[in-house]
């Protein structure tokens, strides 16, 4: 029987073809467009191969609040490393989200004696990002280690590793910063994502198709799908979260299911995804200062630094540390990784494949 995917990285689902098997056109479509391999966890789309689903989508909902639950999170990782005896190593990029998940960990663990366990893995790009948080909670205060390039590299099998993955999937997306800026983001979606669709790919029929293939699936919503925002949000949630939990040990040779099962994002836990789904207002945001608004609260409330409260936006992390871009050079990886966790690793060379070249003819069969 023929493994499922559980993950294809972006080169690999925009080339259109895995092992040999193809992908359908409005696959590589999505694939330009979100700037990855897209794994759908309704289970409405076809993409043309077989696909796993690794993170159901919650049918849960809570009342809970956010500090509450980052509290609880935490404490389940702690309970997890006491019982397997391993330390805890958290990649602190100083973003937002990276920022929450080392708060949590470490008051939590004080409050259980037990913060000789922790480790913060940062680069001098993460003190950069917030130098004044690095200088007053971790300098001369909690253990430290340099962050390697690439990233992947940094994980291991005697330790668990924490994130600060899926915390866009729970607030929104990259793609709403423009929309949100420009006082578009809270429009009726089918009047404003199909010209945004147009200015990422080449026409706007390729938008219109890519529209309707993702129709039935934006359906499948439990919560109501109306303005720019809640779409992107949406699409973000329910179509990039397997592609964002496995992209770090996505970048290792060789079976990874144990580097997997020993890493943890810390805002992929269920308890997360449900509160994301009670809480429409996250979806409202007419200010980018105000998104991920309630992550910049524990922040807050951790630090007294009003000034990142009130100013600080979300910055990119990852896209240069999850490969090392001077080894790499013209070579593109194309990689996918069957539910058996065997990653299969190709090198190409890098070319831009011109997205008139997708065959739209024959999307609609």
């Amino acid at each position: 029987m023929t493994q499922r995917l559980i993950f294809l990285n972006s080169h690999r689902a925009k080339s259109g073809i895995v092992d040999g098997r193809p992908l359908r056109p409005e696959y590589m479509l999505l694939a330009h467009f979100f700037g990855c391999g897209a794994v759908d966890r309704t289970r409405t789309l076809d993409i043309g191969v077989d696909y796993e689903v690794l993170q159901e989508i919650p049918t849960s909902r809570t009342e809970a609040s956010f500090a509450e639950i980052c509290d609880a999170v935490a404490d389940s990782i702690i309970d997890e490393a006491q019982r397997l005896d391993l330390p805890i190593q958290v990649a602190w990029s100083g973003g937002i989200d990276s920022t929450v998940a080392l708060i949590s960990l470490t008051r939590r663990l004080r409050a259980r004696k037990e913060l000789d366990r922790l480790i913060v893995c940062l680069s001098i790009d993460s003190i950069y990002e917030y130098p004044r948080f690095y200088e007053q909670f971790i300098m001369d205060t909690l253990r430290t280690r340099p962050m390697p390039t690439p990233l992947p590299s940094m994980l291991a099998e005697e330790m668990i590793t924490v994130t600060g993955e899926h915390g866009d999937q729970l607030f929104g997306s990259d793609h709403l910063e423009k929309l949100v800026k420009g006082g578009a983001a809270q429009l009726p979606y089918r009047h404003v994502v199909p010209f945004y669709m147009s200015s990422r790919l080449t026409t706007s029929e390729q938008a219109e198709r890519l529209m309707a293939y993702l129709a039935p699936q934006v359906e499948r919503a439990p919560v109501p799908i109306e303005t720019a925002f809640d779409y992107l949000w949406w699409c973000n949630f329910s179509l990039k979260w397997q592609q964002v939990n496995l992209r770090i040990p996505a970048f290792r040779q060789g079976r990874i299911g144990m580097l997997y099962r020993r890493t943890r994002h810390f805002f992929a836990d269920e308890r997360f995804q449900a509160w994301s789904l009670s809480r429409p207002d996250l979806r409202k945001v007419t200010d980018w200062r105000a998104y991920k608004l309630e992550a910049k609260k524990v922040i807050l409330d951790a630090t007294g630094d009003f000034d990142y409260f009130a100013t600080k936006e979300k910055a990119p992390s990852l896209k240069r540390v999850l490969v090392d871009r001077a080894r790499q050079g013209n070579d593109r990886y194309l990689v996918h990784i069957y539910e058996d966790f065997e990653v299969h690793f190709e090198v190409g060379r890098k070319r831009k494949l011109p997205l008139e070249t997708i065959d739209t003819c024959n999307m609609a069969e």
